[in-house]
């Protein structure tokens, strides 16, 4: 049975229990915009207000989504529409072959999806007799062979679901470790499934000018004529009970930070890092290169104890001015550190590398396992954020090649540029996203360039060789290679020193 859903909200035999009192009233002219339906003139100017669209709908959308910040009631919403689809929107007629048919609630982790499951299973004691048997962990299922699924953002999902809702809530900081966009994947694999009058709704708080819904808003926000509705509004213009005092109190303690959480404004003191098109331009179509006759490697190493992080390691060299990384080891945990520290420095040694720089984890620990077995590890002066920083221009440039990896890719993507209150800038992983790998690829990275940077050229070494007495015709080609093969420095007993 279709009926709309301010029909159903405002009828307690149906959902008229929820959403009571005027502090809804907001949330109501969303629903009422969703849907098409008509507007009173208040109404009217409260769309206009969180669009900024100066025509009122006059048919439903298919696809919207609501950028508002906290405590503005979102969950409770994102449950009460996939309700409202499962039981009044009217998808029996596609269950009549057998098929299910789903409602996708997908939240941003298990903490989150509970309450949203916890949400959709209270509103559903209105409706005892609608349910096919108990509801399970993860799914509710109606007795019109209708689905309700509550799942997380790390979800993958395979093709041929009948999907009347998709519902994604907190989707900002959905976060996955093998994809730096998983809302778009999520999107792609259900949108094909969705029925006639079905509904792709996104409900989430804002965060930083990137992903999903950031791409989303800057292409439909406040455009007339688009079939995608963007709404965008503060927690009290949604929840005018909420305390005026908490959100004064929040932008004087942090400003930047509570405009995002409490004025609906996405973040402007965070960027990506390095766009897709750069990373993938200076990815090879290699794995491993095997090690090479007369090349000078340079090696990184991230260390870890091996419960949480994962322990990795790149190693790199120069490739007639372009830095190539030549191989990357990932070991995840749980695994004995010690155990790895002598797998990676069989390799190191494969290599020809006997120094290796790391960050300062474990500190003394570290070094004495290296040392053991013949390496030498030493701190890196630089951070992870000076690393990251240093090794954007081998991208802008062109002066990097890194091999195929799609851990690797997916942690440079997910780096964030953040600026501090104190001006600088700093580079980290996005929450929920690791730099384990991208960490040792870009210090090898950073490495190489370095010393390529101090190399002295040819011309220099020319200008630095002594010139007392001017050597025999005969020896100067091979006393040059000599000089040169020393980097300019001339050992005490070499013939080359005592001809001069």
């Amino acid at each position: 049975m279709k009926v709309d859903l301010i029909t159903c909200l405002e009828d307690k035999a149906m959902m008229g229990s929820f959403m009571k009192g005027g502090s809804w009233d907001n949330w109501k002219t969303y629903l009422r915009a969703l849907q098409g339906l008509p507007m009173t003139d208040e109404q009217f100017e409260v769309f206009k207000q969180a669009t900024k669209r100066t025509a009122a709908p006059t048919k439903q959308f298919q696809e919207s989504y609501v950028v508002v910040s906290r405590r503005a009631g979102k969950s409770l919403v994102s449950s009460l529409v996939a309700v409202y689809l499962a039981i009044y929107g009217g998808f029996e007629e596609h269950t009549k072959l057998g098929q299910p048919v789903y409602i996708f609630v997908i939240a941003n982790d298990k903490a989150q999806a509970k309450i949203c499951l916890h949400y959709v299973r209270g509103i559903l004691e209105e409706f005892p007799n609608a349910l096919d048997g108990p509801p399970l962990r993860e799914e509710i299922r109606l007795k019109s062979n209708i689905i309700i699924s509550v799942k997380t953002a790390s979800f993958r999902t395979g093709r041929g679901f009948q999907t009347a809702g998709i519902i994604m809530d907190e989707l900002s900081f959905w976060r996955s470790e093998t994809s730096a966009n998983p809302a778009q994947e999520v999107v792609t694999a259900l949108l094909p499934g969705m029925l006639p009058n079905g509904l792709l709704l996104g409900i989430s708080s804002p965060f930083s000018r990137r992903g999903y819904l950031w791409d989303v808003y800057r292409d439909y926000f406040g455009k007339e004529d688009e079939d995608v509705l963007v709404w965008q509004s503060t927690t009290r213009f949604m929840n005018p009970t909420f305390s005026q005092r908490t959100v004064d109190k929040a932008l004087k303690r942090d400003p930047i930070a509570a405009r995002s959480e409490y004025l609906g404004e996405f973040r402007a003191d965070l960027e990506g890092y390095l766009a897709r098109e750069n990373v993938e331009h200076a990815t090879g179509d290699y794995e491993v290169l095997a090690v090479q006759a007369g090349v000078i490697y340079k090696s990184f190493c991230d260390p870890s104890g091996g419960r949480a992080d994962s322990m990795t390691m790149a190693i790199g060299h120069n490739d007639s001015g372009v830095v190539v990384i030549d191989r990357i080891e990932a070991r995840k945990p749980p695994f004995s550190p010690e155990q790895v520290v002598e797998e990676f420095c069989t390799i190191l040694k494969d290599y020809r590398c006997h120094e290796v720089v790391g960050d300062r984890f474990g500190g003394e620990w570290v070094e004495s396992q290296f040392r053991k077995r013949g390496v030498i590890y030493k701190s890196s002066v630089l951070s992870k954020s000076e690393i990251y920083a240093e090794a954007i221009p081998l991208f802008t440039m062109s002066k990097i090649l890194l091999p195929k990896s799609a851990e690797l890719e997916e942690e440079i993507v997910g780096l964030e540029r953040k600026m501090l209150a104190s001006g600088k800038q700093e580079i980290t992983h996005a929450d929920g996203y690791h730099d384990d790998i991208v960490n040792s690829a870009l210090g090898a990275a950073v490495s190489v360039y370095k010393e390529l940077a101090q190399a002295p050229t040819k011309a220099e070494l020319e200008a630095r060789m002594p010139v007392k007495q001017k050597p025999k015709d005969r020896d100067t080609k091979r006393m040059m290679d000599e000089f040169m093969s020393q980097g300019g420095y001339v050992p005490a007993q070499s013939r080359f020193r005592r001809n001069w």
